[in-house]
């Protein structure tokens, strides 16, 4: 509904109305032809995590790649559509790779990040395993952080995941050592 006032005057008010019409207009174009309602995925689950990888050897302006292991808890799960209510929390550890962007500061966190492991849901116990990607190097690949299910259960999902990455605090003296996120929101679909 539009609210017109006085200060518009006539021919203001013709342009709101011309305005109204027109984006009515594109909203009907816009609507599926078979007027199926639409529908929204609801997700599968949704939970708040903490994560830190740990690089060896630290990755520097000379040293651009290392050996990574990662931990991550997720805590707070909860499934809109209630197919993975029994899910509440788990624990992850991976190991794999990081490779910093050439140049002098593997701070700015311009790296690709990829480790694979076991997770364990709890309080059921049931396992899956995690490919965990954080890149933010589009020279390395298209921009990507969350994980992807492998294997057990919510096997073939993927989870992007919403972080606020950390470096160390002497980062820039000692090189990259660790990067944490926490807390953070990942999404399983």
């Amino acid at each position: 509904m539009l609210l017109v006032t006085r200060p518009f005057g006539r021919r203001s008010f013709r342009i709101v109305q011309c305005l109204g019409v027109t984006l009515a207009v594109a909203a009907a174009l816009a609507a599926p032809l078979n007027n199926a309602p639409a529908q929204a995925a609801a997700g599968d689950l949704l939970c708040v995590f903490a994560a830190q990888a740990n690089f060896t050897p630290p990755l520097t302006a000379t040293n651009h790649s290392a050996r990574a292991s990662a931990t991550l808890g997720l805590v707070g799960c909860m499934s809109p559509n209630g197919m993975y209510s029994d899910l509440k929390s788990a624990t992850w550890t991976a190991s794999g790779t990081a490779t910093a962007a050439p140049g002098p500061n593997p701070c700015s966190l311009l790296l690709r990040l990829v480790v694979t492991g076991p997770a364990i849901w709890s309080p059921t116990g049931e396992q899956s395993t995690f490919t965990g990607t954080f890149n933010t190097n589009l020279s390395a690949g298209p921009i990507k952080i969350g994980v992807d299910v492998t294997k057990g259960v919510l096997a073939g999902e993927t989870g992007p995941a919403v972080p606020v990455p950390i470096p160390n605090l002497e980062c820039a003296i000692n090189g990259l050592t660790s990067l944490t996120a926490f807390p953070g929101l990942i999404f399983f679909n």
